[in-house]
């Protein structure tokens, strides 16, 4: 008779200790900004509070978020209230804004010094290559005067075209 009263009252007592409230899929103090990407800061954060005030919820969300730098709000909570209502437990996911990354910059100098010795000669029936309306076209050097040469090419309606070209815009192409 002593074993069947032992555990009776071991019962009553576990039961009465903690009240499971329930799983909850979010709890935060704060106003929730759909604008914001929120990231998952902590997984399985465990929060206890005992307070004599009616606000204990508030405070147990407060515990948990604080613990974690940069939470917002708990989710996937498990809540647990003792049978007076001044303690409870949290079991829960942190959630937070994603933490800036902070770039130092570094001090990197680059010198670079270039030259150019080839001189580029063009004579009468040097293959040469220009940009025409965004297009690399190919053609052939018909002519030289003081301005540039005159380049004989195919346009892209499939008709032969004769147009002047700066020397600076040639590209000479074989030798």
């Amino acid at each position: 008779m002593k074993k069947v009263f032992f555990a009776a009252f071991m019962l009553f007592l576990v039961s009465s200790c903690a009240n499971r409230l329930g799983d909850l899929s979010m709890l935060s103090n704060r106003n929730y900004d759909r604008s914001q990407e929120y990231v998952l800061l902590q997984r399985d954060v465990k929060a206890k509070v005992k307070t004599k005030k009616n606000d204990i919820i508030e405070r147990i969300v407060d515990k948990a978020t604080s613990s974690v730098n940069g939470g917002e709000y708990v989710a996937n909570a498990t809540l647990w209230v003792s049978a007076s209502g001044k303690k409870m437990k949290i079991t829960g996911d942190v959630w937070g804004i994603k933490p800036v990354e902070v770039v130092k910059p570094t001090n990197t100098t680059v010198n670079v010094t270039t030259s150019v010795t080839k001189v580029n000669e063009f004579f009468i029936n040097d293959t040469v290559s220009f940009k025409s309306h965004a297009q690399l076209v190919q053609g052939k050097i018909i002519g030289i005067n003081s301005n540039g040469a005159i380049v004989e090419f195919v346009n892209p309606l499939k008709k032969v075209v004769n147009k002047e070209i700066a020397f600076d815009k040639l590209t000479k192409i074989g030798e």
